[in-house]
């Protein structure tokens, strides 16, 4: 809100041509959108001095709060990294701190505005609300982003292919403190709401209609007969986030996000399996925990944006028209916000056209002759590395680049390819050549033409844990 102090005389001046009648204006009055009602409004908002007037004329615009902008640009990105996540999960990670930055950008400003009492109370829980929206939306999705899970594979996976750990570990951390950026945020700006009542304009506090529980009330009934179910429901924004913090800790660890069918299509074959009774999965039950969680939290931002919408809604009438009002962009911060929002747009763009090339037939075709003879067991092996081992009759005077000849990481064929550590120790007594070697490693190793081994270290040698 604009702090510009104005000279008292000439505002007493102002309030003295209408006569000490409210600003709040029947529609169709010939003040309302005149030049006289505006610079009125704005001498209203303007003014920084001591109170003088007790009735209230209308609340003033916060544009950087509430304004259309800020508002609708929340709204975009909590769909869009959900979108995101799904179609594209090494992605989402900056889906994550974009939504970090639009918090604090949101919430941030605000924790001064409102220490320093320039905070309405309509704005404070309009900041409550998109606040919570956004790390709600950010901590569900944060389990699908698939750098949580890069320390189990350089695990089983290191003895045959290096992985950057270190790099890894980095991205975890950052990543983290991102969203934990967005919780104390949150925890922060509900406990200073509960410890500090004090906001600007309080001749306007107590006719300000509140959005809670499915209703609304003017703060004044709810500080004299709901005043206790209001700080339940104050601290409720900070419960709900800590609950999803929680979920995330847990969802994180879990192996079932080791599977391909976290992305869309992945889910869209597992729901067709399960409804014809068909389980190919022993983490089905996780699974659906999961979904139900996302489900809940989708809900949960549904909920806090129609709240939002529907106090602006009910306080529309209250809301000033000056410095220009919240329903246009015309400054900088609205701009920035949109802008913001918009990121997640080029890497959905990205996955989109990456999914097409892939589902284009004629791709399936070339890719399909260019892997005829890579490996025949990927199909049955699902994410398998592929590595041809030195044979006893090649040279030994080849360079340290002979020694291997070939090394790839296979996708998985199967949807279904999870290969158990007792499944290969069953068949690794016997080679594809019919002579045993008694490996217990879980390997499966066959000869080329040429006399070169064949490798294959499937990633589920390992018994899963969740």
């Amino acid at each position: 809100m604009n702090s510009t102090a104005i000279d008292p005389t000439l505002l007493a001046t102002l309030l003295n041509a209408l006569n000490g009648t409210s600003l709040v204006l029947p529609v169709g009055s010939s003040l309302i959108g005149s030049a006289d009602y505006t610079a009125i409004a704005a001498a209203y908002c303007g003014y920084n001095g001591p109170p003088f007037f007790n009735q209230c004329l209308g609340i003033c615009p916060n544009a950087d709060v509430s304004g259309i902008g800020v508002r609708y640009s929340f709204y975009f990105n909590s769909v869009a990294n959900a979108v995101l996540v799904a179609v594209s999960p090494s992605d989402a990670a900056a889906g994550a701190w974009s939504s970090t930055i639009l918090t604090a950008a949101l919430i941030g400003p605000a924790l001064l505005q409102k220490a320093q009492v320039n905070m309405t109370l309509h704005h404070a829980y309009i900041v409550a609300g998109l606040g919570t929206l956004s790390s709600v939306s950010s901590l569900a999705t944060a389990p699908m982003v698939p750098i949580w899970r890069g320390r189990r594979q350089a695990t089983r996976l290191d003895a045959v292919y290096a992985i950057d750990d270190a790099e890894s570990e980095r991205g975890r951390v950052v990543l983290a403190v991102a969203l934990m950026i967005q919780i104390v945020l949150v925890f922060a700006w509900v406990t200073l709401l509960f410890v500090n009542p004090q906001y600007a304009q309080p001749e306007c506090s107590g006719i300000t209609l509140l959005v809670w529980l499915g209703g609304s009330q003017t703060a004044s009934y709810i500080d004299k007969h709901n005043y206790a179910g209001w700080v339940t429901w104050l601290f409720s924004y900070a419960a709900v986030t800590a609950a999803f913090g929680v979920v995330m800790v847990y969802s994180c660890q879990s192996k079932v996000h080791d599977s391909p069918r976290e992305s869309l299509t992945g889910w869209r074959f597992w729901f067709k399996d399960w409804w014809a009774g068909v389980d190919h999965d022993s983490h089905y039950r996780i699974r659906i925990a999961i979904l139900g969680s996302k489900c809940v939290a989708g809900l949960i931002v549904l909920a806090y944006a129609m709240m939002a919408e529907w106090q602006i809604h009910l306080n529309r009438k209250m809301i000033l028209p000056a410095p220009g009002g919240e329903d246009r962009i015309g400054n900088f911060s609205q701009a920035a916000a949109v802008l913001l929002s918009i990121s997640p747009l080029w890497p959905l763009w990205m996955a989109w056209s990456d999914i097409r090339q892939h589902n284009d037939p004629a791709n399936h075709g070339a890719h399909q002759q260019e892997g005829s003879g890579a490996s025949s067991n990927e199909g049955q092996f699902g994410s398998a590395v592929v590595m041809l081992a030195p044979s006893p009759h090649d040279n030994p005077n080849n360079t340290e680049a002979s020694r291997y000849h070939f090394l790839e990481v296979a996708t998985a064929q199967s949807r279904y390819a999870q290969v158990s550590s007792e499944d290969l120790d069953s068949e690794s007594g016997t080679s594809a050549t019919g002579q045993s070697h008694g490996s217990r490693s879980g390997q499966r190793r066959g000869h080329l033409a040429n006399g070169s081994e064949i490798s294959l270290i499937s990633e589920a040698m390992q018994p899963a844990s969740v």
